[in-house]
């Protein structure tokens, strides 16, 4: 009977052992990032979003597509994107991890800084995500790219199509808190462009200001998040996250080292030049 009775309580301060692994803490005193008891990516979902209904990612019938053709269009394509970063002291800060049996809300319709899930999601297009799922993604260093649902559906294919050929770590889903005038926005961690149309020139710019900088911690690996996941962007090739830029191949990096020498070689001969004329005028 003893045997028995020791048995058991072996096996009650094993799953005690086994339990507070799950719900560890990190070095920030957050719930340790990750699948656990405390989030493990599948079970309920839906506090945050869970497909009850097609509304978040869907133009309703009762809606209107907002086209972006000059001659159609109530939005102007000369509207100025709208920029705005959080004070460092903030974007500074680590975020909580909260568990899935607390709710999360958030101040802001397009949170760029906020608590979050522990288990971030993998990096790809989803059919919807939500914030509590893609800002954990901003502080690992990546871009959300959203987009209204009633976006006009060629800027939207103009969006991903640009996604896809410029760099890997990133999430993209329709986020019903942008509006008519600014349908499109790319978010990084403390920091929201939003934009009317997409201007591959800009939003390259703004992407090579912020991607892969902005954020706290560089994370390279995939989430475990992949809830309504339509496909993928996390390269087969892991060595590539390593050599990974914004929107450059070789032959445009090529093309701007080339830039940055033929500058330099000309500042060095016009300082030559520059001396050679003071020595003739000294002699």
């Amino acid at each position: 009977m003893m045997n028995w009775v020791l048995t058991f309580a072996s096996i009650a301060i094993l799953f005690s052992i086994s339990g507070a692994k799950s719900m560890a803490k990190d070095s920030h005193g957050r719930m340790k990032m990750g699948i656990s008891a405390c989030d493990d990516g599948k079970s309920g979902l839906e506090i945050d979003w869970a497909n009850e209904t097609n509304y978040e990612y869907t133009c309703q019938s009762n809606e209107t597509y907002f086209k972006t053709d000059v001659t159609t269009s109530s939005i102007k394509l000369d509207i100025v994107p709208s920029h705005q970063c959080l004070p460092d002291s903030q974007r500074n800060k680590f975020p909580s991890h909260k568990c899935m049996n607390t709710e999360i809300e958030y101040s802001e319709k397009i949170p760029s800084w906020g608590n979050h899930r522990p288990v971030w999601p993998r990096y790809g297009e989803y059919l919807y995500l939500p914030p509590q799922r893609w800002l954990h993604s901003l502080e690992h260093k990546g871009t959300a790219f959203l987009y209204h649902p009633c976006a006009d559906p060629a800027e939207v294919d103009k969006l991903r199509n640009f996604a896809r050929s410029c760099f890997y770590r990133w999430v993209m889903t329709p986020n019903r808190n942008l509006d008519e005038t600014f349908p499109f926005a790319v978010v990084t961690f403390g920091c929201t462009y939003k934009m009317a149309r997409i201007d591959e020139v800009t939003l390259k710019a703004y992407l090579k200001k912020h991607s892969l900088k902005d954020g706290l911690e560089i994370v390279y690996a995939d989430g475990d998040y992949d809830f309504a996941l339509l496909r993928s962007s996390y390269p087969e090739d892991l060595q590539l996250l390593h050599e990974e830029k914004i929107c450059n191949n070789d032959e445009e990096e090529k093309h701007e080292n080339d830039l940055i020498n033929d500058l330099q070689e000309n500042k060095v001969n016009s300082n030559l030049k520059d001396t050679q004329k003071k020595k003739n005028l000294e002699k």
